[in-house]
């Protein structure tokens, strides 16, 4: 109601006032609607004899204190604060992230039985008021009913206050700092006004005590573990370091140790194999020995950056092998002497290729199907396509479309380089020689194309039509080759053409196959539907003539008809 909203401001107004006497007046008038005040706790706690037995709370806070173990920690803060408050039951809600029971305690046959229940979420059926718990979360504020079932408090909404039974209530915060990380929730449901100022004062000092020993206890099962693994991890290198030995040389990883210069102090086994090259070879060189500069820039820039952290970086690097330019995921990391001065980085590089090419040609495949789906226009979809294949995939890429007379016309193209799209620009192309003339993949017998990994002198001598065709698959410099139809279950319709040159070093594979297989099949029914759309509008566009046709045949019809009707009624 408005007056109990008046209330609430006057009583926090009082204290703002320093009117202590006008507020604790109200605490006592109307203690369901204004909360019991409890002094704030700080540092320093200085309380009056009247307020509890100072004694008492010093070997309250002790027995807290004395623990170091999370578990012990929460029970005995349970066991005490159930003793001292004079509760009949009590809860533990941990609130770092969602509300959930870490403990809960309860007045027994033999005593205070307390059980830990870890992290479990406070469901609607939990004998909790969450209207008190996500108030508190939202503004750290000790709660006191000192009777929940009258109805006359700003929570008797809450389902659990709903029946008779409940009597006293507290619920307090334990604050870190001014983190929130728990609440002590207490009921007294044998007597009203149970939790007494006095009482809260102690539970307060509780609190502050039980929220350092959470933090030491959490600090120190982190230090405990950290301290069991190192211990583990020392012994287990000491005991295995002939096994180890043994994973290194026979990982498919690329492992490799480079001095604070760069020069290779080991390499394993697959190194060598990836790199054709004996370790006497690699040992006591650096990458700019056998590695483009570019790259050997990247590689010498990773290394600065790990030994400049002291700390082990993952870095995605790309390196030139027989095939084409493969990814790997390096993870570099210093290694110390026993003086503790770093002397060397150590890598572990695995070949993530596959995987990232993967990835790719999911993403491509994705965003073609969606733009050859967007519109009927298919020259300007394709174009858009040859946008996604390159760079991504090949250096140049086109399409023709086959047209009725069998003739082809390219309708896309684009190649990477700039100055050699424009050479496509000004007309200068040249005609890869139509379906069959080479083998596809042994992956795909049966798929139809063209499928050249290695374009020879000899095969551009073979497949050009004229000088001008054999000019400019010199100047492109074409290094691989890849041609397939695009073709319906009625009739050829194109062909889609990729192509890899000297400057980027690729080479087309079978993956590359298959994914111009899928780009041309579904660039295939794109330019079908076209054509349909194109030829039913057509059909569409010839009906509405004919339809406007014989309607202007039938009103002259009719005017004929007026007109002889009108010569015979005058004769």
């Amino acid at each position: 109601t408005f007056a109990d909203t008046y209330l609430r401001e006057a009583h926090a107004c009082y204290l703002r006032w320093g009117a202590e006497g006008k507020a604790e007046q109200l605490e006592r008038i109307r203690p369901g609607l204004v909360p019991l005040r409890v002094p704030p706790f700080s540092a320093t706690v200085t309380t009056r004899q009247e307020q509890f037995d100072g004694m008492t709370a010093v070997k309250a806070s002790q027995a807290v204190s004395r623990e170091i173990v999370r578990e012990k920690v929460v029970e005995t803060l349970m066991r005490v604060a159930i003793e001292y408050a004079g509760a009949e039951r009590g809860w533990l809600i941990s609130t770092r992230e969602a509300p959930a029971i870490e403990a809960d305690a309860v007045i027994g046959s033999r005593g205070i039985d307390v059980a830990i229940r870890g992290s479990v979420p406070v469901g609607p059926e939990a004998p909790i008021p969450m209207s008190i718990i996500n108030y508190i979360r939202r503004t750290p504020e000790t709660i006191v009913l000192q009777d929940a079932s009258s109805g006359d408090h700003p929570f008797s909404d809450d389902p659990v206050f709903a029946g008779k039974g409940r009597r006293s209530a507290l619920a307090l915060p334990i604050l870190l700092q001014t983190d929130l990380i728990a609440i002590l929730y207490l009921e007294n449901n044998l007597l009203s006004g149970a939790f007494t100022s006095d009482k809260i004062g102690m539970l307060e000092l509780l609190a502050a005590q039980a929220a350092i020993s959470m933090e030491n206890a959490r600090l120190y099962s982190g230090l405990r573990q950290e301290i069991e693994q190192r211990r583990e991890a020392e012994s287990a290198l000491r005991s295995t370091q002939r096994e180890i030995e043994q994973v290194i040389d026979n990982t498919t990883a690329v492992i490799y140790v480079k001095d604070t210069a760069g020069r290779y102090l080991m390499i394993n086994r697959r190194y060598q194999e990836v790199f054709h090259a004996a370790k006497q070879e690699i040992l006591g060189k650096t990458d700019y020995d056998f590695h483009p500069a570019p790259l050997a820039d990247t590689y010498r820039a990773n290394d600065l950056n790990v030994l400049d952290a002291g700390r082990a970086l993952e870095y995605e690097e790309i390196t030139a092998q027989d095939d084409g330019l493969h990814t790997y995921v390096s993870l570099k990391f210093p290694l110390y002497n026993p003086e503790g001065k770093v002397y060397a980085v150590c890598g572990i590089s695995t070949d993530i290729t596959e995987r990232k090419r993967s990835e790719t040609a999911e993403r491509f495949l994705s965003e073609a199907n969606a733009i050859l789906a967007s519109s009927l226009e298919y020259e300007t979809t394709l174009k858009y396509v040859t946008g996604l294949i390159v760079p991504a995939f090949a250096d140049l890429c086109f399409f023709d479309v086959q047209g009725k007379d069998g003739g082809f016309r390219r309708v896309a193209w684009l190649h990477g380089d700039p100055d050699r799209r424009r050479w496509f620009d000004e007309g200068r192309t040249f005609v890869v020689p139509r379906i069959g003339t080479t083998a596809p993949p042994p992956d795909f017998p049966e798929a139809r194309g063209e499928f050249v990994p290695y374009v020879t002198e000899s095969w551009m001598e073979a497949a050009a039509t004229g000088p001008e065709d054999l000019r400019l698959m010199r100047d492109l410099g074409l290094r691989s080759l890849i041609s397939v139809p695009m073709a319906t279950s009625k009739r050829p319709l194109g062909t889609l053409t990729m192509c890899t040159d000297a400057r980027s070093g690729r080479r087309l594979t079978a993956r590359e196959w298959r994914l111009a297989q899928e780009v041309a099949q579904r660039a295939a029914l794109a330019i079908e539907n076209a054509e349909l759309y194109r030829r039913s509008r057509e059909e569409i566009d010839r009906r509405q003539k004919t339809e406007e046709e014989i309607l202007r045949l039938n009103e002259i019809l009719e005017e004929r008809v007026v007109e002889r009707t009108a010569e015979l009624h005058s004769a």
